[in-house]
């Protein structure tokens, strides 16, 4: 079947995912603020909405809507509102190789 509307656009596999940990969508309170932590597993954080403030390691990102964020694994990473927003995620975490 031919398809005019969608181009395939070959990913080289460069990660193999074993197990999720997490997956979850969430609307944060304008005042969030989570102090962080780091695991062992990876983590993608991607803003759905509103505006986030994000550290990774001693790195400071704010994050409008459409952006994201990968957290490899070990590395500590805090996040809140940021500018009054109400930002509403969703984060998933895995392993992989």
């Amino acid at each position: 079947m031919s398809n005019n509307y969608y181009t395939e656009c070959p990913v080289e596999n460069v990660l193999s995912i074993r197990s999720l940990y997490t997956f979850f969508h969430r609307k944060l309170p304008k005042d969030y603020n989570f102090k962080g932590e780091s695991h062992d597993f990876h983590e993608v954080l991607c803003v759905i909405g509103g505006e986030l403030g994000v550290t990774a390691d001693k790195n400071v990102y704010l994050l409008p809507a459409g952006q994201a964020i990968f957290h490899k694994g070990g590395e500590f990473h805090s996040l809140w509102s940021s500018y009054g927003a109400e930002p509403e995620i969703v984060v998933f975490s895995f392993s992989a190789d």
